[in-house]
């Protein structure tokens, strides 16, 4: 989000302002920003769960999400969530035309 806000002057706001911003400059179809939105949640609410669950073991939160403690409902989410990234990835890739940079 943010070196496509950059490239268009947009220095400030949160992951969810730039994905909105970038919807409204018709950067991001409204699909691919409502599913970026969504997936940004999620895992955010992961992370952050999995902090305080450590911080309440008495463990060093980090930002790692264990696929082994969520559920199955759970995992289908996270991984229909890391589509939307890898998707994502790829539009970054065709979009600063980083095909240019392979050997």
């Amino acid at each position: 989000m943010k070196v496509l806000c950059l490239e268009r002057g947009r220095l400030g706001g949160c992951t969810r302002d730039k994905i909105q911003w970038l919807k409204e400059q018709g950067v991001l179809p409204p699909q691919q920003a409502e599913d970026l939105d969504a997936t940004f949640s999620l895992l955010v609410f992961f992370r952050l769960r999995g902090q305080v669950e450590a911080i309440r073991a008495g463990r060093e939160p980090t930002n790692y999400i264990n696929p082994e403690e969520l559920n199955r409902l759970e995992l289908g989410r996270l991984k229909l969530s890391l589509k939307v990234v890898k998707a994502f990835q790829n539009t970054l890739f065709s979009h600063f035309r980083l095909n240019m940079l392979r050997n």
